[in-house]
């Protein structure tokens, strides 16, 4: 039985800074089954973008300074930087416990995908009378991916261009879990989503404030 795609691997916030206007936001991200990690302002809205964990350049690296303008008071170790065809996203979290939980699923992902390469690699395919035909289907491969990337990158421009001040960091200072201040029911959410009436489709969900 194939997997399902849609299947939810995590969730989890983590902060993001935009490719053309450097503001951090705090978005909801969600990895699927198919490797892509959405994420999102308003979880019953579109995604405003995705980080794709597939391709050629695809690493990350947990608790490294990379050179970037972070937020003050944001520690080392709660740094995510992620490397894809595309682009470099730039991330922290709010506890070392949350990076703790993405590194572990960054991990999987990459373990599998440097488990293929090692695969198709044993296989002798210099030697194959299928060759030909294999190198046609990487090449094809390949050129999707860079299709896919770059509709990857146009939808993260309109995240860029989304006037969030309610998710701007300016000039505040965070410790270690002081930016904790909301969190989402993804499978209420869901469900509400899918019970609402006509009407009521563009209601906006109220992130619940912890006691």
């Amino acid at each position: 039985m194939a997997a399902n795609k849609e299947e939810v691997i995590h969730t989890g916030f983590l902060w993001k800074v935009g490719q053309r206007h450097k503001t951090w936001r705090k978005r909801m991200m969600i990895l699927r089954r198919d490797n892509i990690i959405y994420y999102y302002k308003d979880i019953k809205k579109q995604h405003k973008g995705v980080i794709p964990l597939i391709g050629e350049k695809f690493s990350y690296r947990v608790g490294k300074m990379e050179d970037c303008n972070w937020p003050k008071g944001v520690g080392m170790e709660r740094t995510v930087v992620i490397n894809t065809d595309g682009r470099v996203f730039y991330l922290w979290a709010e506890s070392q416990d949350d990076v703790k939980q993405w590194k572990e699923h960054l991990k999987v992902v990459k373990t599998k995908q440097d488990f293929k390469k090692r695969y198709k690699s044993t296989q002798g395919e210099e030697d194959s009378p299928t060759t030909s035909r294999a190198m046609k289907n990487k090449v094809g491969k390949q050129q999707v991916n860079r299709q896919r990337t770059k509709r990857f990158q146009s939808d993260d421009d309109d995240d860029d261009d989304d006037d969030d001040e309610d998710n701007d960091l300016g000039d505040m200072e965070f410790g270690e879990g002081e930016g904790k201040t909301e969190k989402w029911n993804l499978e209420s959410a869901e469900s509400s989503e899918s019970d609402t009436e006509p009407s009521n489709t563009n209601t906006k969900i109220s992130p619940e404030n912890h006691n």
